[in-house]
């Protein structure tokens, strides 16, 4: 192996961990949620988004304003 490959191998091992780091975090959406006291609304609500795909911590959070 001449210097110039050796070289590239050694560089290319050395940068490889940099390439692997995780994505960063996607934004979470807020809704708020203002209600007098249907508790059981809130749960049909977060049933629903659930359902379409939003998962409440991942992409979405919803904040209960009582």
């Amino acid at each position: 192996m001449d210097r110039g490959a050796f070289i590239g191998w050694a560089g290319g091992l050395l940068t490889a961990p940099l390439g692997a780091e995780a994505q960063p975090a996607g934004k979470v959406a807020k809704i708020g949620y203002l209600t007098a006291s249907a508790v059981g609304a809130l749960d049909a609500f977060k049933q629903a988004l659930h359902e379409h795909g939003y998962i409440e911590g991942r992409n979405i959070a919803v904040p209960l304003y009582a």
